[in-house]
């Protein structure tokens, strides 16, 4: 009894990993599971995964991100860190004769188990079929120049063996772009994207832009997209990503949108060290910006994590100092996991930004606080309000878009994921936390957020439970 028991339960485990498609959510915003449950993307950037890693170490990697909450694996089949002339880290490389029409199977056998391995470790990868670089002939400044892709044969060719071979793999998720600008190669670029469809591959598909751009810029290629990014990129702290992430969720008809690259914890601003370094701080802003700005998630990276950089072993780029697994434990990386908690644990699928909630201008930068409810915008129909505050402020807060007559108010902090219960209070339309419920110096800080519920919901305190 026992035995069959156990392996009932395999099979129905084994059904469940199966049954994972994501899709669209019917009101444009968001990423849903295939049983219509939602997906919050919390994404790691792993561009050098498939290239610098064997099997155990892939795995190790993997199963550190699941461990912390992340749900996505961004990664570059065809790398850009000299991934044509150097064999990967199970010595093959990935083209024979560096012709995109002969994949080297030895290589994509790798690529299968990895698929595998973020499959068991219940993430999905955002596959990169390959870097922008290679579609341009001109000289690198870092690495090989190997022009791949100059014409459309040749990439609709790849495109087609990717989704051939990938297209029952339900946890793949396709990204074009590879950090580049579509300016130019927009037909090359449709051109893999038809060839992977053409393959048989019905997953999502997106594009990676270069930095300060969307792939909404692009409208024809935008319209062969299931969702669009956004890179707000490394150049300045407080980046104001939030003012592009509602550009484009005001595009019509609706698509979901993302900041596919924020800043990198640890890397250096403006890829100059002598400028300082993006932490923790910096990337809970870009994160919670984005996110209460209209965003349906949010990539992080390290800036050594990204390279798999090891000492001794690899040659530093854009100044890494950690090895990789070292880097896995920075700050950062563990505490956006709160983040998807805090938003899974109110209804999700009705989240809208609504920034008419405070009166502070929209061209505020380091100071800038960002709203989030549920409802229908324009409407008091609202059941909570969330307010992300970099900084703390005495900003009344108003309430009218909860129509009930009681407010259950929270604290919810950031870099731990507790909740303080501020207490029970009457709706005045106009919302102010009481003297001795402000947060105090010896709280910690700086940014922080607020939580308000209907109090007759009987929410569970925020980021508890998924609701």
């Amino acid at each position: 009894m026992i035995r069959i028991t156990f392996t009932l339960l395999l099979l129905c485990f084994s059904i469940y990993l199966k049954a994972q498609p994501l899709k669209i959510s019917e009101n444009g915003r968001f990423l849903v599971k295939s049983n219509n449950t939602p997906f919050f993307w919390l994404g790691d950037t792993g561009w050098e995964m498939i290239h610098r890693l064997n099997k155990e170490e892939a795995s190790y990697y993997m199963k550190n991100r699941s461990g912390k909450g992340f749900n996505v694996i961004m990664t570059v089949v065809l790398s850009e860190m000299n991934g044509i002339t150097v064999p990967n880290a199970e010595g093959n490389l990935p083209l024979i004769d560096k012709d995109p029409e002969k994949p080297n199977e030895a290589f994509f056998a790798h690529l299968d188990y990895i698929v595998k391995q973020g499959k068991l470790n219940g993430l999905y990868l955002g596959l990169v079929p390959t870097w922008g670089a290679y579609l341009d002939d001109k000289k690198h400044p870092l690495f090989d120049n190997v022009p791949l892709f100059l014409d459309e044969k040749k990439a609709a060719a790849f495109g087609k063996f990717m989704g051939a071979r990938y297209k029952d793999a339900d946890n793949i998720i396709w990204i074009a772009g590879g950090d580049r600008s579509a300016n130019g190669h927009e037909k090359i670029w449709e051109a893999m994207i038809k060839g992977i469809r053409s393959g048989g591959a019905k997953q999502l598909l997106a594009y990676h832009p270069t930095g300060g751009e969307s792939s909404a810029d692009y409208p024809e290629l935008a319209s062969l997209l299931d969702f669009n990014m956004y890179q707000s990129g490394h150049e300045r702290i407080a980046n104001s990503n939030y003012a592009r992430i509602k550009t484009d969720y005001e595009h019509s008809p609706a698509k979901p949108v993302i900041d596919a690259e924020p800043n990198y914890e640890d890397g250096p601003l403006g890829f100059n060290p002598a400028n300082g370094r993006f932490n923790d701080f910096n990337v809970r802003n870009a994160s919670y910006w984005s996110v209460f700005a209209g965003g349906f998630g949010i990539n992080y990276g390290h800036n050594s994590v990204w390279q798999m950089y090891e000492p001794g072993k690899h040659k530093p780029i854009v100044w890494a100092i950690s090895g990789w697994k070292k880097a896995l434990e920075f700050p950062g990386s563990n505490q956006l996991q709160y983040l998807k908690k805090l938003v899974l644990s109110r209804p999700y699928l009705s989240r809208i930004p609504d920034q008419s909630i405070t009166d502070q201008p929209q061209t505020e930068r380091t100071n800038h606080i960002q709203v989030t409810r549920d409802g229908t915008a324009g409407s008091n129909d609202a059941s909570y309000i969330m307010i992300y505050y970099p900084y703390l402020s005495n900003i009344a807060i108003k309430t009218t878009v909860i129509a009930a007559k009681q407010l259950h108010a929270w604290w919810f902090n950031p870099r731990t994921g507790a909740a303080t219960d501020i207490g029970i209070l009457e709706n005045k339309g106009l919302f102010s936390v009481p003297y001795a419920k402000q947060i105090k110096e010896n709280q910690a800080g700086p940014d922080w957020v607020l939580v308000i519920d209907d109090a007759l919901r009987n929410y569970p305190a925020p980021g508890t439970r998924s609701f």
